[in-house]
């Protein structure tokens, strides 16, 4: 078989594949929560009746669009949930301002339940740890979550995701998080893999 045969078949591969895939993403919808600043988001319904409500927060330079694989996923296991984009990030109108984002992200958790699974990356996991000191949760998913200063994580239940080949100032935060955080925390350090791994 001659080289350009087998990039075309190659390349045929992976656009059934792709094609085949869009197939199983779960129904969904965008919209903008009339919030100040006002939100966008995505929100994807599970086939049957939903097991829980999901907020997904995404990191830094990133968008709602970037956790769509995670969110899928979610979405796919029975969760009903919402990603949003932050305040300065993707189609939001806003300025990225830290407190801001935290309160986007409470104003979020009003209408679509307090008591809401939180997942978090990067920047969006710092923020989640941030309001945590202040409020409780009932699960924190964070995935590489920055260095911040926690005193308290009030969750009843926290599942921790870090790369073996994270940034190291992430690798190194994880084990103090998980001793902050006492026997509610579970720490998963995944082989090979870095920074934004755990999201896709």
């Amino acid at each position: 078989m001659s080289r350009l045969l087998f990039k075309l078949a190659t390349a045929a591969v992976f656009v059934l594949a792709w094609t085949q895939s869009l197939r199983l993403e779960p129904r969904r919808e965008t919209g903008i929560l009339a919030l100040d600043p006002p939100t966008p988001y995505i929100h994807y319904l599970p086939a049957g009746r939903p097991r829980d409500r999901v907020l997904v927060v995404h990191g830094l330079d990133a968008s709602k669009e970037t956790m769509q694989i995670l969110s899928a996923a979610l979405a796919d296991g029975g969760f009903e949930v919402y990603t949003i984009d932050l305040p300065g990030h993707g189609d939001s109108p806003a300025r990225f301002e830290a407190q801001v984002a935290e309160r986007a992200i409470q104003d979020v958790l009003g209408i679509i339940g307090e008591r809401s699974i939180v997942v978090g990356h990067s920047l969006g996991a710092g923020l989640l740890l941030d309001l945590a000191g202040e409020r409780s949760f009932s699960t924190m998913v964070l995935l590489s979550p920055p260095p911040a200063p926690v005193a308290e994580v009030r969750a009843d239940r926290m599942l921790l995701v870090s790369g073996e080949f994270d940034i190291p100032r992430i690798r190194a935060f994880a084990p103090i998080l998980a001793d902050t955080g006492g026997p509610r925390v579970e720490w998963w350090q995944l082989t090979w893999a870095a920074h934004s791994s755990a999201i896709f």
